[in-house]
């Protein structure tokens, strides 16, 4: 008789079964628009799901998602893809993959592996025809809602005229083939009237008073002259939300877990429970271990992010059971990928979150770890969140003999 951990198996798995699998990203005409079919990864017949794509641009950024952002969220491990090489992606990743190429493929052959998460890219370069346009991309109406206003070439310069804005926060957008392809934001976040501007790809968001505006973009120079009038040559920028003051009425553990992979609903997330000021559960966090809180839960990231959330003063901060970090908010409608998140060995925890000190403290779990005795030679399924399964349907699970554990797939 050998004894193994459900810790195991809920480590190991990643994909829940039966998805429909999609690239997602800066491809040509398609600018990050969720569930395209003409990037779908279909079924083909071996484990593996395939796509062609057309005219990739060495500026393509993607990722791989199930049609959604709350549910598989596939990203960057940090490195570039070489060509029919496979690439390990890391769920929940706040970055996008992008490929080790100089010159644009003609097409471009996807190969997705959801047994190991990894994406093989292939094909061949060639010449493709690419038109370069720019626009201005900005939460005009002062909300929260961005958009574009589309810039026009104007004897080497590309200008929109008598543009009336609201106390707002803008970037430049190059586009290639009408998508993305990459942003440029401001060295010195507050706008000067009638004075170029220094475009930065690493700067932040340009600051503006509301007003009626000429925008005219010198790519060659790398600068944005503003003309106009507004709240002067110094406008007063609008006021950046902040979190709530007081403690959440409840908070809930969302990242690399069991019960989901970054999944937003209430069934993907951990819910802490709270005595006082103090919030505390049990959590099994499995590879590559990020996490974070958040204090509403939805179908999507915007329903997550309508409320406040919590993480780590910097992302991919290490935490170790047993020392206390800091926690940091972050206010409603920040975006997703400016939460910070922390990076945990796998394993299952008891959280706390301290309100009063503004601290969370991961504590080994023992008490939380359930051993099985199997037989020798005999194979024990379980499923996604690591329950013991008699006769396994189609889909994805993981299978154990004599306590080694593998991912397998039930056809």
């Amino acid at each position: 008789m050998k004894k193994f951990y459900m810790a195991l198996v809920a480590a190991a798995m990643t994909l829940s079964a039966n998805a429909n699998y999609y690239l997602v990203g800066s491809f040509t005409g398609q600018s990050w628009a969720l569930a395209q079919e003409n990037l779908e990864l279909k079924d083909a017949g071996d484990g593996t799901y395939a796509c062609d794509v057309e005219n990739v641009l060495p500026s393509l950024e993607f990722k791989v998602n199930d049609g959604t952002w709350s549910g598989v969220n596939l990203g960057s491990n940090g490195s570039k893809v070489d060509l029919g090489i496979p690439y390990n992606m890391v769920s929940g990743s706040n970055s996008n993959i992008t490929i080790n190429i100089t010159e644009p493929l003609v097409l471009a052959h996807f190969v997705f592996n959801p047994s190991d998460n990894s994406i093989t890219v292939t094909g061949e370069s060639g010449e493709v025809k690419v038109e370069y346009s720019y626009d201005l991309w900005g939460n005009w109406d002062g909300g929260k809602d961005w958009s574009a206003i589309t810039l026009t070439e104007q004897n080497g310069k590309w200008v929109s005229s008598e543009v009336e804005v609201a106390a707002c926060e803008f970037g430049v957008r190059p586009l290639a083939n009408g998508s993305q392809s990459g942003w440029y934001s401001a060295v010195n976040p507050v706008v000067v009237l009638d004075t170029p501007m220094e475009l930065s790809t690493s700067g932040s968001n340009f600051q503006i008073a509301a007003g009626t505006y000429t925008f005219t973009l010198d790519m060659e120079a790398l600068t944005l002259t503003v003309t106009g009038k507004g709240g002067g040559d110094v406008p007063v920028p609008p006021t950046p939300p902040t979190p709530s003051d007081e403690v959440p009425a409840a908070l809930y553990c969302i990242g690399n877990l069991s019960v989901g992979q970054w999944a937003t609903t209430a069934d993907g997330v951990v819910a802490l429970t709270k005595e006082g000021n103090v919030f505390t559960g049990n959590v099994t966090i499995t590879d590559p271990g990020y996490f974070s809180f958040i204090t509403v839960t939805g179908e999507d990231w915007n329903a997550v992010n309508s409320g406040d959330r919590y993480g780590a003063s910097a992302a991919d901060e290490e935490i170790r059971a047993g020392v206390a970090a800091t926690l940091t908010a972050y206010p409603a409608n920040v975006s997703a990928s400016a939460a910070a998140s922390w990076k945990a060995e796998a394993g299952e925890y008891k959280v706390t979150v301290d309100f009063d000190n503004m601290t969370v403290l991961l504590e080994t779990n023992e008490a939380g770890v359930a051993g099985v005795e199997v037989a020798e030679g005999e194979a024990v399924y379980y499923n996604l969140q690591g329950v013991q399964v008699a006769n396994p349907a189609a889909g994805v699970y993981v299978k154990v003999v004599n306590g080694k554990a593998t991912k397998v797939v039930v056809k």
